[in-house]
């Protein structure tokens, strides 16, 4: 199976690009062909490409017409369908930013999301069946975190490992009042300390305990460290054997409405840890986190894509009804950007000519 995966940028500085990372890796072990076309970015030689992934920024040089499409971000999914006529397309929503939100379109068969909540929602948003959208959890690839911690009695050094809390958020104060209430060494990690890491696997190890949610609270429980799960307004409780699932199925996360975060809370949740509960958590998130899983998910997934497309006749005006919309929706947003020069206006006027000309040769046909 050839699988085009679409993406913004190849370099490596969170959670999608992780997820595609592991994807195109997972495939190739597997057999299949998985190719990245991104866009250029200075930084993608030290990205997924030196972790072995096949990454293109031209058209011209992927050598070969896609079985499928996996995408990810709205622009870049429409010039994929519109430059492979021939080829379905999954599309995974990572985020509710608007250049990953996702555009219907008759030859994206399915849609996946983390949650099965925001599968319902963006049902009912999109006006499309529930069936249309299957829950994609996220995951870590195991054979990179492959150094697994050995928990000591008690935890003495601690990390909070977020991009979304800059230092003076309240949920990054009180995390950080806990931890010296606790007579723990507190550390941070993100984006909005000016120190991101670009090997986790190798880093967390180093920390008893982890402040983190989603892809990076998951990669902190397999590497064995107890972990206390962020929301972007809030600090709730430390990963337990009998919360695990109910966390598993939210990603990681608490929602918006969570109260607000507590010092005293944060300290009940770190004196909750226990050396041997750590374990069967660590045990339970490298069973139910393994990335292997969820390549084998998607491989059935691409065969049953592949399995519709072929009973299907193709639907070219809905298929420009679908870019007309995207182009539509997209058009206040560059006209917005134009005055932002730091949302790199270019790069999305050059990406909606190019869906625009290539709708305009369709037609001429």
């Amino acid at each position: 199976m050839k699988v085009l995966i679409p993406t913004l940028r190849s370099d490596l500085i969170g959670g999608k690009e992780t997820f595609t990372r592991d994807l195109a890796l997972g495939l190739e072990r597997r057999g299949h062909t998985a190719v990245v076309l991104a866009e250029p970015h200075p930084h993608a030689a030290r990205g997924m490409a030196a972790d072995g992934v096949r990454v293109c920024t031209d058209w011209n040089d992927i050598g070969f017409a896609p079985d499928i499409i996996h995408g990810q971000h709205t622009v870049d999914t429409m010039v994929a369908l519109t430059r492979c006529p021939d080829a379905p397309a999954f599309y995974q929503v990572h985020g509710a930013a608007a250049f990953s939100s996702p555009q219907p379109h008759p030859r994206i068969y399915r849609y996946g999301t983390m949650t099965g909540s925001l599968a319902n929602r963006l049902s009912i948003e999109m006006g499309l069946p529930r069936q249309s959208f299957v829950v994609v959890q996220n995951t870590a690839d195991l054979s990179r975190f492959a150094n697994v911690r050995e928990p000591p009695a008690r935890p003495s050094k601690a990390l909070f490992y977020s991009s979304y809390h800059r230092p003076e958020s309240r949920t990054f104060e009180a995390a950080r009042a806990a931890a010296e209430q606790c007579a723990l060494e507190f550390h941070c990690v993100g984006r909005p300390f000016g120190n991101r890491i670009e090997q986790p696997e190798g880093f967390l190890p180093g920390f008893d305990l982890v402040f983190a949610c989603g892809l990076s609270a998951i990669e902190a429980l397999c590497c064995g460290c107890a972990v206390i799960v962020l929301g972007m307004t809030s600090c709730g409780e430390m990963v337990l054997p009998e919360n695990f699932e109910r966390f598993r199925a939210a990603n990681f996360t608490i929602p918006f409405n969570a109260v607000p975060p507590s010092v005293a809370d944060i300290v009940a949740a770190i004196e909750t840890y226990d050396a041997m509960t750590l374990r069967g958590v660590t045990a339970l998130s490298r069973t139910a986190c393994d990335g292997s899983r969820m390549i084998g998910e998607m491989i059935d997934l691409y065969g049953t894509i592949l399995a519709e497309h072929g009973m299907a006749e193709r639907n070219e005006p809905a298929e420009r009804r679908a870019l007309a919309g995207m182009l539509r929706t997209w058009s206040p947003v560059v006209n917005l950007n134009d005055r932002h020069v730091t949302f790199e206006p270019t790069k999305w006027r050059s990406a909606l000519r190019s869906i625009g000309a290539q709708i305009t040769r369709m037609e001429d046909r």
